[in-house]
């Protein structure tokens, strides 16, 4: 019997007015789950003390196209997750925001999770969003394990 272990990001994005908290954007996709988001878990599992947990989201600038090896953002804007959530036996979310005064001035184009010492795990690239302080993000990023 073969036996595979299937891990799977998912990341729902929400721009709001910053003044009328109206939803102007919703934009979800799957992500890219990377090298060393793999080696980090790995070190999780066998208890080595380099293996951190993630609790950091990034957001970038970065144009290139997701790629295993990618490991930092262009022009990174790092803040702590706000909350962590496990709806099923095999998912867990991490909820993010950014408020109207973060970030401002950033051409959000990509997005990652990490652990404290920044190693990413994960990254997505969207269109981009200017940030300023007419707006804010939430979103949430799901990862499965099946």
């Amino acid at each position: 019997m073969k036996e595979n272990i299937i891990t799977k990001g998912s990341l729902e994005i929400i721009v709001k007015d910053s003044a009328t908290r109206q939803t102007l954007e919703r934009m979800s996709g799957d992500n890219l789950i990377v090298s060393g988001g793999i080696i980090n878990v790995a070190k999780l599992l066998g208890g080595e003390a380099s293996g951190k947990s993630i609790s950091k989201v990034g957001f970038g600038e970065g144009l290139t196209d997701p790629s295993p090896q990618d490991n930092a953002l262009v022009n990174g804007f790092y803040k702590n997750i706000d909350s962590i959530t496990y709806p099923s036996l095999s998912k867990v979310q991490f909820t993010f925001s950014l408020a109207a005064g973060e970030a401002n001035g950033l051409k959000i184009t990509e997005l990652g999770l990490f652990n404290a010492d920044l190693v990413m795990f994960s990254r997505k690239t969207r269109p981009e969003i200017l940030k300023t302080s007419a707006i804010i993000l939430t979103g949430i990023w799901t990862i499965t394990i099946n």
